[in-house]
């Protein structure tokens, strides 16, 4: 009903709503993650990427980095990632491993 209540209101205007894993997003249509994520890593020099999500609107950043970046997904969906992780407390573990690396 939401999803329904928020398309009627937003038919008219240049947003997008995304429906996700337990979520709803109302967004600008020129913005995404994928673009975020490019504007930022396009301004510096960087020894690591590393992005990490759950949900279908992650492939956005996950299709735009290169070979060089780290792309993981977590659960067994399909995915433009180059990695997965069944859980957030694997990923939390991998955090952790990595900060113990610096």
């Amino acid at each position: 009903e939401l999803k329904d209540a928020l398309l009627s209101l937003i038919s008219n205007l240049d947003l997008s709503l995304l429906e996700g894993n337990k979520m709803i997003e109302v967004k600008n249509s020129d913005v995404s993650k994928g673009r975020a994520a490019a504007r930022w890593l396009d301004g510096g020099q960087w020894d690591f990427v590393l992005a990490v999500g759950d949900d279908w609107t992650d492939e956005d950043i996950f299709s735009m980095l290169s070979e060089e970046h780290f792309s993981i997904k977590v659960g067994v969906d399909i995915s433009s990632a180059n990695y997965f992780l069944e859980s957030p407390d694997k990923v939390r573990g991998l955090v952790q491993e990595l900060a113990a690396l610096s």
